[in-house]
């Protein structure tokens, strides 16, 4: 009889174990979709970030080399308002 109630509550011990495992193992889940939401929202501000960023680099780039002609035809305008002298 002792040892039915030993076996017992040795077995509701265990079930308590593999209950308190099972909760840390769901908050733990919660845990790793939480982060993975982060994760996919991070990764989409990173490509908005890089596509304006290449974007933006174009743009410079374009607006770099009209400036470079426009400054390139004032130089040539002014060697040939010297040269004339």
């Amino acid at each position: 009889m002792e040892i039915a109630v030993i076996w017992f509550i040795t077995l509701m011990a265990i079930g308590n174990e593999i209950d308190t495992a099972n909760t840390k193992n769901a908050e733990l889940e919660a845990h790793v979709i939480a982060q993975d939401v982060r994760l996919d929202s991070l990764e989409s501000t990173i490509l908005k970030t890089v596509g304006a960023h290449a974007a933006l680099n174009a743009t410079n780039n374009f607006e770099h080399r009209a400036l470079d002609n426009r400054i390139s035809n004032v130089e040539e305008k002014l060697d040939e308002k010297i040269s004339e002298k």
